[in-house]
């Protein structure tokens, strides 16, 4: 009786490995390419990101130069007024 437990055990053992391997299958070719496009549209958002803070930086300096804006606090004989954002 031991043995047919057993044996029956590790028949269902083996079945439940095969489901696993054909989903892990499935998974691979139906899933994975739409991880890959994540993963390059994360990576071009990130590209884009750091480039429009490069360009919110020079519009502060921009500031800085023509109007006299000061990014840390308002001066008390500046007629600008803004709050400065700083991205992470």
């Amino acid at each position: 009786e031991v043995r047919c437990k057993t044996a029956e055990f590790r028949d269902e053992m083996k079945a439940e490995l095969a489901a696993l391997n054909t989903f892990a299958r499935h998974f691979d070719e139906n899933i994975g390419p739409f991880n890959d496009s994540y993963d390059a549209l994360s990576a071009g958002l990130k590209g884009r990101y750091n480039e429009a803070k490069l360009k919110y930086a020079a519009g502060i300096q921009l500031l800085v130069d023509v109007y006299d804006y000061h990014p840390t606090y308002k001066r008390w004989h500046d007629s600008f007024s803004s709050t400065p954002f700083k991205p992470l």
